[in-house]
């Protein structure tokens, strides 16, 4: 997927995508719930929901530890496409370095502390 995107048309991603959603300026936070030792938060789907991105990292994949929730810092621009769907996920699709240094930890949950 990561191949795809880098070489669509930009443009036509935006047209092709959901309604997009207000934008403030200079840009607002995207969320990404992960789960596994091997799950890195430099993925391509993010979401403008802190609830979804919680729910991603805990209810999507409850049986994996540790599951964590990150957030970036991100301007519109940096955006490819946007989709919310019927399933409501506010989903943001992005290309970002494996070591973007703009990532941070929001909350992580492990086993050992359940």
């Amino acid at each position: 997927m990561l191949g795809y995107l880098s070489v669509a048309d930009r443009q036509n991603l935006r047209n092709a995508s959901s309604p997009w959603p207000e934008w403030p300026q200079p840009g607002r936070y995207l969320y990404r719930g992960i789960a596994g030792d091997d799950a890195r938060p430099c993925g391509l789907s993010w979401t403008l929901s802190l609830e979804m991105g919680e729910s991603f990292a805990t209810k999507h994949n409850s049986w994996l530890y540790p599951q964590r929730l990150y957030r970036r810092w991100t301007t519109e621009d940096e955006v490819y496409a946007f989709l919310n769907t019927y399933r409501k996920e506010e989903e943001c699709l992005l290309i970002l370095p494996v070591d973007d240094p703009k990532i941070e930890l929001v909350q992580e949950w492990r086993k050992d502390a359940l």
